[in-house]
């Protein structure tokens, strides 16, 4: 078994290689090079990036969702849109985007999500700390 990049809380289950989830290419290179018979992705980043459509582009066993699939959890804004359309129980939530900062202002009850656009960078803050 592999882990790529892997951490000291894994080295006594698996092998650790030097690659990072962001280099699909150097992945399914490196899976197709081991005879890799599955490939499970952890990260979302890489999710929302394709990875998973590139494997199997490839013919290569990978589980995770598809890149378009991955929407529902890299972005707030698409995963509230589709819920609501959809008509899936969700907290109330109101999106803002600030034009000057760029900054989503997901407003869900009793706190406020200020999201940049990206899936790192994410706080909640308590209602009314905001000004």
């Amino acid at each position: 078994m592999f882990c790529a990049p892997g951490n000291a809380g894994i080295v006594e289950l698996a092998e650790t290689v030097a690659l990072l989830p962001t280099e699909p290419e150097k992945l399914r290179q490196f899976a197709r090079e081991q005879s890799i018979d599955l490939t499970i992705v952890g990260p979302e980043v890489p999710l929302v990036d394709g990875l998973v459509d590139t494997f199997e582009a490839e013919g290569l066993a990978i589980f995770g969702p598809s890149r378009a699939a991955a929407r529902l959890e890299g972005s707030k804004a698409f995963a509230k849109g589709f819920m609501g359309r959809n008509e899936i129980p969700t907290a109330n939530t109101k999106l803002r985007i600030h034009q000057s900062t760029r900054l989503r202002f997901c407003a869900v009850e009793n706190s406020v999500l200020v999201r940049r656009q990206s899936l790192l960078r994410r706080t909640v803050l308590p209602q009314g700390k905001v000004s």
